[in-house]
């Protein structure tokens, strides 16, 4: 099955085939559904590569996707890139595919001269865990806090 893996830079036309996994990856996370928010989030990101990159995992057809965040860091001295989402089909699971998947991202931070690769895991999902170690990852003894910006008044900086 591998050996028909692929990954493909996301399209526009591609966004009903996404919504259905990105709500799936949501669902299995327990992260909060965006609602009809989520199709222009996702039209925002394809149409501003520099922010970041999304792509389908292919088998051949589309099951699953991986997200790509792009940044900047002092701390890195230079480019960072958070994976941000990885969504795989149940049935793919554990084939070697998120590995290959990871593989691919790494070959794309490298060409785009990135330094630093980060990504943030639930805590509940032990086998995601166990992958990311297994692949080099390592836990920075750090806290992630998050704080959601509110969107500016008219007129205001």
């Amino acid at each position: 099955m591998e050996s028909n893996l692929s990954f493909r830079s996301a399209t526009p036309s591609d966004i009903p085939r996404l919504l259905p996994m990105i709500q799936a990856y949501y669902a299995y996370d327990q992260h909060p559904d965006p609602g009809d928010r989520l199709p222009q989030a996702l039209e925002d990101l394809l149409a501003h590569p520099h922010w970041g990159r999304i792509w389908l995992i292919c088998c051949p057809n589309p099951i699953g996707y991986v997200m790509l965040a792009l940044g900047y860091s002092l701390e890195a001295l230079g480019q960072e890139a958070c994976v941000d989402e990885i969504y795989l089909q149940e049935p793919y699971r554990g084939q070697g595919i998120g590995r290959k998947t990871f593989d691919f991202i790494e070959g794309f931070c490298q060409q785009q001269g990135i330094k630093r690769l980060y990504l943030e895991v639930e805590r509940h999902n032990s086998s995601a865990q166990r992958l990311y170690r297994n692949i080099g990852f390592e836990d920075n003894d750090r806290q992630l806090l998050t704080r959601w910006v509110k969107p500016s008044q008219a007129g205001q900086v």
